[in-house]
């Protein structure tokens, strides 16, 4: 998701892959498999670099919002006490937390479909 944001904020494969400090292939290619993945042309190709498409734009409102609220659970986390086993503490919250996680962002136009295998994640 922050490669595509971050795309969409140069308008060129040559500039992100830079801010990000990866390779333009390694960035093009990943950029394809979330456009397969999601079904969605997300960007259109022109001389000077690449402008986000109509459904790319609405897109990426919905990935400022994912990253944003990934940041701040990343900030809550890192502020709790130190990390506890799962046997020490309830899990049935964390369970409660994911199921309604889960519904929210199924309910959304553009749900992301199989992040884990995009990301490698789990």
């Amino acid at each position: 998701m922050r490669y595509f944001q971050t795309l969409a904020a140069c308008g060129s494969y040559t500039a992100a892959a830079k801010q990000l400090f990866i390779s333009q292939p390694a960035l093009s290619y990943a950029i394809s498999q979330l456009e397969a993945r999601t079904e969605i042309k997300l960007f259109e190709r022109t001389a000077r670099g690449v402008r986000l498409t109509p459904a790319g734009e609405e897109y990426l409102k919905h990935v400022d919002r994912a990253i944003e609220e990934l940041d701040i659970g990343k900030a809550h986390g890192r502020s709790q006490e130190a990390p506890r086993s799962c046997a020490s503490r309830s899990c049935a919250s964390s369970a409660r937390y994911s199921s309604q996680t889960q519904s929210r962002v199924s309910s959304r136009p553009f749900p992301m479909r199989n992040a884990n295998s995009i990301y490698g994640w789990g």
